[in-house]
C-alpha cells in the first residue's frame, strides 16, 4: 500500500503536478462543508446569546414589582430609631403586649439591612429600594451564567435550568434581609466551584463576599459551608484553601455582634420545631406540607432538584467526579425541603450546581469537540421563545407568586397594606389595647412608631407567647376571654375575609355575634371591631355600622324596612372613607337607585 502510494506520487511529480495536490483539491472540496458544519454552531451562539437575555430579563421583571415585604417596615422602624438615638430599640417599643421584650440583639443581627435600607428609602424611597432588591436579584442570576463562562461551557441547559430556578425562588424575591443569602449563596458556589476546576486568585473574592454577606443577614451560614466544603473536597490542595477558610472564618464574626447571629441561625436551622411556629407560620411550614405542596414554586423547585441530580448522575455516569457540586446538592436539596422559606435559597443555587455538574461531564469526555448538533440548536431557540414569551406575559399582566398577584412597577403596593384602617384606629378616641393581624404587625411599627402599640409583630420570636397569648385567640371561647381580659383588648384590627356568623374563624363570628363588640370601619383590606367600654363610647356612636354590615346581611335587611335613611347615612359614609368599596355601592344602586357619585356631592 505504502509503495503504491509513493508510485502515484512519483508519477504525479514527473507529470508536473506538486504532491499532495489531491488531497488539497479534497480540502478545497470540503471547505463549504466545513463552513456549513459552523453555520449551526454560530446560529446556537447567537441563539445562546438571545436565550440568556431573556432569561435575565425574567429575572428583571419577576423583581420588579412594587413592595410588599412585611420584613421592609421593621428594618425602616429600627433604622429611623437608631439614626434618630443612635442605638437600636431595646426593650421594643412597639408592643403594648410584652412591653418588656428585649430585642436589641435581633436588631444587631441585622444592623446592615436596617440601616442601609432606611438610607436608601431616604434617598430614593420605595422606589429606589425596589430598584435595589432588583439588581440584587439579576446579580444573583449571573452567577450560573459567570460560572458556565468561567468553565468554558456553552449549552442551552444554563438558561433552562436558571429560568426554573428563577420562577421557583420567584415568591421570595420581596424587600428583606434573607435575598442576600438568595443571592449571594450561588456566587460563593460558583466562585468555590470555579476554582475546583481551574484554580486561581479568584477565591480571594470568598471572603470578601462573606464579611458583606455576614453584616446583612446569618444565612451566612450556607455561605461558609460552600467555602469548607471546598476546602475538604480538594486536601491536596490545602495549602491553597486554608488561608482562604481562615479568612473566610474571620470575616463571618467581623460583626457588631461577633458569632452571636451565626450561632442563632445555626440554632434556628437545625431545631426540629414542632410548635405554634412551625403550625401556623406559612414561611416557616415543611416545604410539602399540605399548604405549600401544590404552590407552583414547590413543584417547579422538586423539577428543578430532580434535574439536579439527574445532571450529577449523568456527570458520574461520564466518569467525571464532581464531589463539590454533589456536596451542595445534597445540603440544597435538605434545606430546601426543610421549610418552604428556604425554596427560594436552594432554587437559586440549584442552577450553579447543574452547570458545574455537566460542565465537568464535558470536560471527562476525549476526543476533539463535535460539531453543534440540530437538536441542540432547536432546544436552545426553544428556551430563548420560552423565556421571550415569559417576558411579554409578566411585562402585560404580572403573574401570580403563592403569597399574591404581582404586577410590574416600582414604588409600594398600598393596596397590600390597611392604611385606611390604620389612620382611623390612630386618630379615633379609643379604649384599650390592640390585637392586629400578625402579617401587619411591622407595618403598624412603622406607620404609628409606638403610638399606639401593637399586640404582635413578626419580629418577635416567642414561641410560647405567639402559641398561647396570640394564636390561641380563635381556639376557643376561654381562649378568647382569657386573651381579651389579659391583654385588656379594646380593639381588633383584622384582615378581612369572607365570613359570616355561621361560617368562618372564630374569633371573627364571636367579634360579629356577641353585643359588646361593633363595627366601626371596614374596607377591603381591613375591618376594625371597637369593644363596649367608656373610651369607646363616642366612636361606638359616631362610627358604628349598625345596618350596612357586610358580615351580617339580616341587619342590612332589618335597616332597609326599619331605617333607611340610617341605612343610607351609613352608606355615604362608608364611601366618603372607601369610594370604591363594592358592597355599599351596590345598596346604593339596587335598593335607592341612585348614583353613588351623586351621593357624595
Amino acid at each position: 500500500m505504502a509503495h503504491s502510494i509513493m508510485g502515484s506520487a512519483r508519477k504525479s511529480a514527473q507529470a508536473g503536478e506538486p504532491v499532495g495536490s489531491s488531497p488539497s483539491k479534497a480540502g478545497a472540496l470540503s471547505a463549504p462543508k466545513e463552513a456549513h458544519g459552523r453555520s449551526p454552531e454560530r446560529l446556537e451562539r447567537g441563539l445562546h446569546a438571545a436565550a440568556l437575555l431573556a432569561v435575565l430579563a425574567c429575572a428583571f421583571l419577576l423583581a420588579a414589582f412594587p413592595a410588599i415585604s412585611d420584613d421592609l417596615f421593621m428594618h425602616l422602624a429600627v433604622g429611623r430609631r437608631f439614626f434618630a438615638t443612635g442605638t437600636f430599640p431595646d426593650p421594643d417599643p412597639w408592643l403594648s403586649s410584652l412591653p418588656d421584650y428585649h430585642r436589641r440583639w435581633i436588631d444587631v443581627a441585622y444592623w446592615g439591612t436596617h440601616l442601609s435600607v432606611t438610607k436608601l428609602h431616604e434617598l430614593g424611597g420605595f422606589t429606589l429600594l425596589v430598584v435595589v432588591k432588583t439588581l440584587l436579584v439579576l446579580a444573583g442570576a449571573c452567577a450560573p451564567l459567570w460560572l458556565a463562562w468561567r468553565l468554558r461551557w456553552r449549552s442551552f441547559v444554563t438558561p433552562a435550568v436558571l429560568l426554573l430556578g428563577l420562577w421557583a425562588a420567584s415568591d421570595r424575591f420581596i424587600e428583606r434581609g434573607s435575598l442576600v443569602s438568595d443571592c449571594f449563596g450561588p456566587w460563593v458556589l460558583a466562585i468555590a466551584v470555579a476554582e475546583h476546576a481551574r484554580p486561581s486568585r479568584l477565591r480571594w473574592l470568598l471572603p470578601a463576599l462573606v464579611l458583606v454577606w455576614t453584616n446583612f443577614h446569618p444565612g451566612v451560614l450556607v455561605g461558609l459551608v460552600f467555602v469548607g466544603g471546598a476546602a475538604a473536597l480538594q486536601p491536596g490542595q490545602w495549602k491553597r484553601w486554608l488561608p482562604v477558610v481562615i479568612a473566610c472564618v474571620v470575616a463571618s464574626v467581623a460583626h457588631p455582634d461577633g458569632a452571636r447571629h451565626l450561632l442563632w441561625a445555626l440554632e434556628t436551622a437545625t431545631k426540629e420545631s414542632t410548635g405554634a411556629f412551625r403550625e401556623n407560620n406559612l414561611e416557616m411550614m415543611p416545604t410539602l406540607s399540605k399548604m405549600h405542596a401544590d404552590e407552583r414554586e414547590t413543584r417547579l423547585f422538586l423539577v428543578l432538584g430532580a434535574l439536579t441530580w439527574g445532571a450529577l448522575l449523568y456527570a458520574f455516569a461520564k466518569r467525571a467526579r464532581p464531589w463539590m457540586a454533589l456536596a451542595a446538592a445534597l445540603a440544597m436539596t435538605v434545606l430546601g425541603l426543610s421549610a418552604v422559606r428556604y425554596v427560594a435559597t436552594a432554587s437559586m443555587a440549584f442552577p450553579v450546581i447543574v452547570v458545574a455538574a455537566l460542565a465537568a461531564a464535558a470536560r471527562a469526555r476525549t476526543g476533539e469537540r463535535a460539531a453543534t448538533p440540530r437538536w441542540a440548536v432547536l432546544a436552545t431557540a426553544f428556551v430563548a421563545l420560552v423565556a421571550g414569551a415569559l417576558d411579554v406575559a409578566v411585562a402585560k399582566g404580572g403573574y401570580r407568586a403563592a403569597s399574591g398577584e404581582r404586577r410590574f412597577g416600582f414604588g409600594l403596593d398600598r393596596a397590600g397594606y390597611p392604611f385606611g384602617a390604620a389612620d382611623f384606629v390612630r386618630d379615633a378616641p379609643r379604649g384599650g389595647n390592640i390585637f392586629n393581624e400578625h402579617h401587619w404587625g411591622v407595618f403598624l411599627a412603622w406607620y404609628w412608631d409606638g403610638a399606639p402599640k401593637v399586640h404582635f409583630h413578626g419580629y418577635v420570636l416567642d414561641e410560647d407567647f405567639y402559641g398561647e397569648q396570640y394564636v390561641a385567640v380563635n381556639r376557643s371561647v376561654a381562649d378568647f376571654d382569657r386573651i381579651v381580659r389579659d391583654h385588656d383588648l379594646g380593639v381588633f384590627m383584622l384582615r378581612r375575609i369572607p365570613f359570616n356568623a355561621q361560617q368562618g374563624p372564630l374569633l371573627h363570628r364571636l367579634l360579629i355575634t356577641r353585643p359588646e363588640w361593633h363595627l366601626v370601619y371596614w374596607d377591603r383590606e381591613a375591618m376594625v371591631f371597637y369593644k363596649d367600654r367608656p373610651e369607646n363610647a363616642a366612636a361606638i356612636a359616631q362610627c358604628e355600622f349598625r345596618w350596612l354590615d357586610p358580615f351580617r346581611p339580616e341587619r342590612l335587611t332589618r335597616g332597609l324596612k326599619d331605617d333607611p335613611k340610617g341605612v343610607l347615612e351609613e352608606c355615604k359614609r362608608q364611601l366618603r372613607a372607601a369610594p370604591d368599596d363594592p358592597f355599599a355601592r351596590n345598596v346604593v344602586e339596587r335598593a335607592f337607585k341612585l348614583d353613588p357619585a351623586t351621593l357624595l356631592r
